[in-house]
């Protein structure tokens, strides 16, 4: 096997290799390894080599024997180190090994990146919350996994909820945020990316795991970023979309423990959509099974058993808010759609929102922007999509709610939505706007 590869290539870029190898068969893959690393893994991530085949090459099922790759970042390199491309069959059996080659750790100096905030060891007054879409792991913009590290160093949060995230992209972001921040993973009910969820706070950060042999990664993945120390992880289980962590917060009279957790619900059936030509009580009562039932588990299963704890949770809900739903204002429903609930003079009691209001959680964004006729239109927090809508239907449907306890409450000081980044070396790499909250301790 023989590599062209990127001059440039370090931990974080997208980067292109050519790979010459002879009789390949269809169905045959490469993975990108760590010297060190059984075939037992998965390494890094798989490329098929189907994807290459051209009749003109084909010879007794053999496909062409140069492949150009266009890897993508999400897909590692994720740390330092010494690497190799493997060749293995459709029976997942290792036949060929390139060169070693080396991989040098992100060099920041190449990019206009704001710097890294230190750890604070102080006392905080307010928390910077984030929930956010990664999108596919980033994999959907060109060097998308730059895009979601720049993000997070313009914006400079405490807690972060990401969902769309991989193992491989979440690994490069703890790589390149080093030790400031903790990057932790609870294996998902739905597929399982890690192979446990044991925290190692003495590295600074979650065990990240390693993705098995026959597991999949999962484009629902839950990641959670935390500058503020972890006290302990709180797993997802099967038929639970949610995971969360316990932190601690020092404030100016006494340290404080937070419960942290981060959903992602499942899309589809997606109301919005089905609103424009079905019964208002179908969609309800559809969506009630699915979401409904889904953040009713989270909040049975890993939320309520925390006790008299703050509580912040965060998430792509796939699913409007009530609150939403009786806005008065016709040019909240004109950036909707002039098909949509306002034409039909209907207004939805969206179940997630509702189940959430009723146990007592708060909707940050609203408490800052009740009022959507005095604020410009941001302020109806219209977070899908960035991009040109098929059905012309735009909702908010990511969320950071919190709920105070007895010794810990919050108050919304600032909110707003990002839709790009402030330097534009990288483009923006979601399909969905990032929230932003600031939340006042008192």
């Amino acid at each position: 096997m023989k590599l062209t590869l990127t001059p440039s290539l370090q931990i974080g870029r997208d980067f292109v290799v050519q790979v010459d190898i002879a009789h390949l068969l269809e169905g045959d893959w490469l993975g990108l390894y760590l010297v060190d690393q059984s075939d037992a893994e998965w390494g890094s991530h798989w490329y098929h080599l189907k994807q290459q085949r051209s009749e003109a090459n084909l010879k007794n099922s053999e496909i062409s024997s140069r492949c150009v790759i266009h890897w993508d970042a999400a897909y590692g390199p994720w740390v330092e180190g010494q690497y190799q491309f493997r060749h293995f069959t459709k029976d997942d059996e290792c036949v060929n090994k390139s060169e070693i080659f080396h991989v040098p750790r992100f060099d920041f100096s190449e990019y206009p990146f704001p710097p890294l905030r230190e750890k604070k060891i102080s006392s905080v007054s307010s928390l910077r919350v984030i929930s956010f879409n990664a999108w596919e792991s980033g994999t959907q913009t060109k060097n998308g996994v730059l895009g979601i590290v720049s993000l997070i160093l313009e914006q400079q949060p405490h807690l972060v909820g990401f969902q769309e995230m991989n193992l491989t992209t979440a690994t490069v972001l703890k790589a390149i945020l080093g030790t400031q921040y903790h990057c932790i993973h609870s294996t998902e009910g739905k597929e399982r990316d890690c192979e446990d969820t044991r925290h190692d706070t003495e590295a600074g950060g979650g065990h990240l795991g390693r993705i098995g042999k026959k597991k999949k990664s999962s484009w629902s993945g839950g990641f959670i970023l935390s500058s503020l120390p972890v006290v302990s992880v709180i797993p997802s289980r099967p038929g639970v979309w949610g995971s969360g962590v316990v932190v601690e917060v020092a404030t100016s009279s006494a340290t404080k423990k937070l419960g942290f957790f981060n959903t992602h619900l499942t899309a589809y059936p997606y109301g919005p959509y089905q609103i424009l030509d079905r019964d208002v009580e179908d969609v309800i009562n559809e969506c009630t099974k699915v979401q409904g039932a889904e953040i009713e588990a989270v909040y049975s299963n890993i939320i309520s058993k925390e006790g008299d704890i703050g509580l912040i949770l965060v998430g792509d809900h796939n699913i409007p808010s009530n609150i939403d739903g009786q806005v008065t204002d016709p040019l909240y429903h004109l950036y909707r759609s002039s098909l949509d609930m306002k034409a039909r003079n209907v207004v939805m009691d969206w179940p997630v929102s509702l189940f959430l209001q009723k146990n007592g959680f708060v909707d940050s964004w609203r408490e800052l922007y009740p009022d959507v006729t005095r604020e410009s239109h941001l302020s109806y927090g219209f977070t899908w999509s960035t991009l040109s809508e098929p059905k012309d239907i735009y909702d908010r449907i990511d969320f950071v709610y919190y709920r105070n306890a007895t010794d810990f409450s919050f108050v919304p000081k600032h909110g707003y939505l990002v839709d790009k980044l402030a330097s534009s070396f990288v483009p923006y790499p979601s399909d969905h706007r990032m929230v932003v909250i600031d939340l006042l301790i008192q």
